[in-house]
């Protein structure tokens, strides 16, 4: 069995490694000075090995009730961990000096070929200069050119990227039970689903934007009002 190594804890089983790894992030965030690296290390186990039943209804109470970090922190961090560390294997001593927001920022882009790279302009910039840098290098400005049929999108993004994007795409065709539309369409429907997903005040012209992508696709008219 693979187990997360605990410093100065003996570790023979995975019932010793659950209060191991509990009791260390503890520790590690009471610390000054603390390592979020490897805090997000014991998050990362916490919820893989769903170490926060027991005391907790899920892994985000959890995460909150303990540290105080709402989900999309805790996120940030695992990626993070999981990004730098696990699957490009960097010496933590190399990134200690970087600060947490910086390591965020260049994540999505970060591979084998780029990262000394990287993590040498991340230590040099602020994070707006980061933030120019990393737009300029994955052409993140989003080009759109308009002729009388339409309008024509194009922009860049890693495999990571593009996996999430597919499997958007993909959940959205089958959620149309077989029926066929337009591309443009399709991704309509997906970014109209974004406009009015968790908001509380969903504003007149999102909801209108939903409205007109489900009359395209089904080809109904939907009048609706204000209450």
């Amino acid at each position: 069995m693979e187990l997360i190594e605990v410093p100065g804890i003996a570790v023979n089983t995975e019932c010793e490694e659950k209060y191991a790894v509990l009791d260390y992030a503890r520790k590690i965030f009471q610390l000054a000075g603390r390592s979020k690296l490897a805090l997000a290390a014991c998050l990362h186990r916490v919820r893989e090995k769903e170490y926060w039943r027991g005391g907790h209804d899920s892994f985000d109470q959890y995460t909150y009730e303990e540290f105080g970090y709402k989900p999309s922190t805790v996120s940030a961090l695992i990626q993070v961990y999981q990004t730098m560390i696990q699957k490009l294997q960097i010496d933590p001593e190399t990134i200690k000096d970087v600060s947490w927001a910086k390591l965020s920022m260049i994540v999505p882009v970060v591979d084998e070929g780029n990262f000394e790279k990287l993590i040498e302009v991340a230590r040099d910039s602020t994070q707006a200069q980061l933030k120019k840098f990393l737009k300029d290098m994955r052409g993140e400005h989003v080009s759109e050119s308009s002729s009388e049929s339409g309008s024509k999108f194009s922009f860049t993004t890693n495999a990571d990227q593009a996996e999430v994007i597919k499997a958007a795409i993909e959940k959205a065709e089958n959620s149309l039970e077989g029926r066929e539309v337009p591309p443009g369409t399709l991704y309509e429907m997906i970014f109209a689903d974004y406009l009015i997903s968790e908001n509380e005040d969903i504003s007149a012209e999102s909801l209108q934007l939903k409205l007109s992508a489900l009359e395209r696709i089904y080809g109904v008219k939907i009048t609706w009002e204000y209450l």
